[in-house]
């Protein structure tokens, strides 16, 4: 799905505005996300074989989050297992196109050869995702918009 990033609506079709795409099973983090004052930029999901000739993984599943803004990481200390929060920069052609550090959130799950059939992936995904929303829950979105703009960061 769609997101207008200046209408801050999702959207059918591409217009002259710009938007991000967001995957249908990150669509509640991402709007959790937004209402807590997150400027979220992009998000991906994706399962793919890990072709490394491992013994025991035979696939991984990704998930990431970027942010338009570098947040401190006292803001999302004690996300949830298996997610971390690190640090970015814009990058083209291997080169850094930019000084300014952004923030941005990921999960990487691991499937064993025993585990990595459809059933399984989806399992994996879901608990992953549902760990974050209860951990995005227990964060008063008006409270944590006062803690962004106490800590001189404008909320998105």
């Amino acid at each position: 799905m769609l997101y207008c990033l200046n209408c801050r609506k999702f959207i059918n079709k591409k217009h002259n505005h710009k938007t991000i795409f967001v995957h249908n099973e990150l669509m509640v983090v991402f709007k959790m996300l937004m209402e807590r004052g997150f400027k979220v930029i992009s998000t991906s999901l994706e399962t793919y074989d890990l072709f490394l000739g491992h013994p025991y993984i035979d696939k991984i599943t990704h998930i990431q989050i970027e942010f338009g803004a570098l947040y401190p990481k006292a803001l999302l200390d004690g996300l949830p297992p298996n997610w971390a929060l690190y640090e970015y920069h814009t990058v083209d052609d291997d080169k850094c196109i930019s000084d300014y550090t952004y923030s941005a959130i990921s999960c990487s799950e691991r499937h064993p050869i025993t585990e990595s059939g459809k059933a399984d992936i989806r399992y994996a995904k879901r608990l992953n995702i549902s760990n974050l929303e209860c951990y995005l829950s227990d964060i008063d979105p008006a409270a944590f918009w006062s803690v962004l703009k106490l800590g001189g960061i404008e909320p998105y």
